[in-house]
């Protein structure tokens, strides 16, 4: 369903350990076909 949602094929939405191209674009691409929101969150480490 999702990947109807994306115009894509379903092994593209799979973790792959090898595959070193998703980048922010196609994260921005995915979210906009979602209608969501891409949001990155840095935050400190307690120790």
């Amino acid at each position: 369903m999702i990947a109807l949602a994306l115009n894509n094929r379903r092994s593209l939405l799979l973790e792959d350990a090898d595959y070193d191209g998703r980048s922010m674009s196609m994260l921005q691409e995915n979210a906009v076909a979602l209608n969501q929101k891409v949001e990155i969150k840095f935050s400190a480490i307690a120790y």
